[in-house]
């Protein structure tokens, strides 16, 4: 039987936060995952201080860093 994947078909399309390794914050939606867990956001901002914020673009974030994704959007 082939190893399942993350259930994360709900978060598509919808805007996340991910805490990362090193203390890392990124925000931004959702675009498509793997089975390994590596995530593309569009639109996507790491939060460098609590009052500033980069602007990112497209991201694709190894899964492997992923401490803890969170659902932004209802």
């Amino acid at each position: 039987m082939p190893p399942k994947g993350p259930d994360l078909k709900r978060f598509l399309g919808k805007r996340v936060s991910l805490k990362l390794n090193g203390s890392r914050h990124v925000f931004g939606k959702l675009t498509g995952f793997d089975v390994f867990m590596n995530l593309t956001l569009e639109d996507a901002q790491e939060e460098a201080t609590p009052t500033e914020r980069r602007t990112l673009g497209v991201m694709v974030v190894r899964g492997s860093s992923v401490v803890e994704l969170s659902q932004m959007d209802r």
